[in-house]
């Protein structure tokens, strides 16, 4: 996308003004996600070596996000409240009905983005773009240790993902209705290409789970049902437990 609107500055001139620029929240969100835009190039490699593999993936996954979100803090670049973590629901704090939105993730996104998978794999026989990676072979057989890193896996990629392409992502732009669809869509595209290396598969069901998922967060302006279920999502793919909706 950065290639595409650079070639194209009528584009560009016209997406700025969906956006309250800041430079120091887009180098901060491009120095988070670059890491995860490339491990599909060297995943697969250092997955051989589990010391190396378990340090970047540490790095990338913990140590980066904490920086990013304690710097931010830190100078005053963005704050919790504008990234969504909070107690407030519609800009209120309600706690039965932030309770009941961290439900409907629960049960909404998993099928969102099962049901798009199967879709997927139903209308491309090939998965084309899928490299020799999956989360799936770093977890050992069952057992306690199977337990840990599967909640690692999930959490940090609820929390992670969440953070950085719809509080922080959400903040650079304005709160006037073509900026939020900007919203929407750009942050299901950057979600879509950051999971390439899945193939057509994963990236037809990422996009359409990254437009639901990031609509979810526009209407509730709270964080917290969005990393909830995009734990419940990745927990249940790992244990292939999916529920979904037969289409098409």
């Amino acid at each position: 996308m950065p290639a595409i609107l650079a070639a194209h500055p009528a584009a560009l001139a016209r997406l700025i003004k969906f956006m309250s620029i800041s430079k120091s929240k887009i180098l901060l969100l491009f120095t988070g996600l670059l890491p995860f835009l490339i491990n599909g190039f060297y995943n697969p490699t250092i997955v051989k070596i589990p010391t190396l593999y378990w340090f970047i993936e540490i790095l990338t996954w913990v140590a980066f996000p904490i920086w990013i979100y304690w710097y931010g803090i830190k100078k005053q670049i963005f704050s919790r409240n504008i990234v969504g973590i909070n107690l407030k629901i519609f800009n209120k704090r309600n706690l039965p009905l932030l309770f009941l939105f961290s439900i409907i993730a629960i049960l909404t996104f998993p099928i969102v983005y099962n049901s798009s998978f199967i879709y997927a794999q139903n209308h491309y026989p090939i998965n084309y773009l899928k490299v020799n990676f999956s989360y799936s072979q770093i977890l050992p057989g069952r057992g306690i240790k199977y337990f840990f890193i599967l909640l690692y896996f999930s959490a940090t990629a609820g929390i992670v993902e969440e953070f950085y392409l719809k509080g922080l992502l959400r903040s650079i732009f304005k709160n006037t209705f073509f900026s939020i669809l900007a919203f929407v869509i750009i942050s299901a595209t950057i979600f879509s290409s950051l999971h390439w290396e899945g193939g057509v598969w994963g990236l037809f069901a990422t996009f359409i789970f990254g437009i639901f998922s990031a609509t979810f967060y526009a209407t509730t302006k709270n964080l917290w049902p969005n990393v909830i279920g995009h734990f419940a999502t990745d927990y249940l793919w790992f244990t292939e437990v999916k529920f979904f909706i037969p289409i098409g």
